[in-house]
């Protein structure tokens, strides 16, 4: 069964919100004049967050993440909310227990019990999602704000092994070229998914004796990052 077929036939909650209504909405209604923006954390609650929300946050746990913004939510008891949490550990509880949250977007989710009676329980749905997806949502609503081009996305992905980038119909990400030495099936057994394949898989050449020189000698000459490990410019 490929996986087209799985999402095709399965069933599966999924809020999306469109980027580019996202970006619409700030080009048009965010105000730019230079006055001052800060408010109250009761205030910033009571105009931004509406019951049947998606919040999305990150961090916690040694860093505590938003505590006094998720604290204010539970005061003004908002309801139905959706969390969009990356790495959530005291966060989720939190708002489960006060009738807050009934839906979690997670990649790591601390206080795994007390969710997972929750979700017996029927009072949240949990999705479970990769670290890497969410950091890429959130990395997604913010590369407009940073100056980044519309309707773009990531362009090359370099690993230890081989060079991938992007169908640029389906975004799907592609196996460009590979280490001079390397298969194809070498690097792509190690993955967790199968990724597309150019109609040519390149070789991408070991380093020139030059450019060991530049990163023994110029860029990390008390070797914080090679470490001492022996490279050479033969294959």
């Amino acid at each position: 069964m490929t996986i087209d077929r799985i999402r095709t036939e399965g069933e599966v909650e999924y809020r999306f919100t469109d980027p580019d209504d996202f970006r619409e909405h700030v080009r048009d209604r965010k105000g730019r004049s230079p006055v001052p923006k800060l408010v109250t954390a009761k205030e910033a609650v009571a105009a931004f967050v509406s019951d049947g929300d998606y919040i999305v946050y990150d961090f916690s746990s040694l860093t505590r993440g938003p505590q006094s913004l998720i604290r204010e939510i539970i005061r003004q008891r908002k309801k139905e909310l959706w969390i969009g949490a990356e790495f959530t550990l005291h966060e989720s509880p939190m708002l489960v227990g006060a009738g807050c949250a009934t839906r979690i977007d997670v990649g790591f989710l601390g206080y795994g019990n007390y969710i997972g009676q929750a979700v017996c329980d029927g009072r949240v749905k949990a999705y479970e999602w990769t670290n890497g997806g969410l950091a890429l949502r959130i990395l997604a609503g913010a590369r407009e704000k940073a100056g980044l081009p519309r309707g773009t996305g990531p362009h090359r992905v370099i690993s230890s092994k081989a060079l991938f980038g992007f169908d640029e119909e389906t975004r799907k990400m592609t196996l460009l070229s590979v280490l001079r030495g390397l298969t194809v099936e070498e690097v792509v057994k190690n993955m967790a998914f199968r990724p597309l394949l150019a109609p040519e898989i390149g070789e991408i050449p070991p380093p020139t004796d030059d450019e060991l020189r530049v990163l023994r000698e110029e860029i990390d000459p008390d070797r914080f990052i090679i470490r001492g490990e022996k490279m050479s410019a033969t294959a």
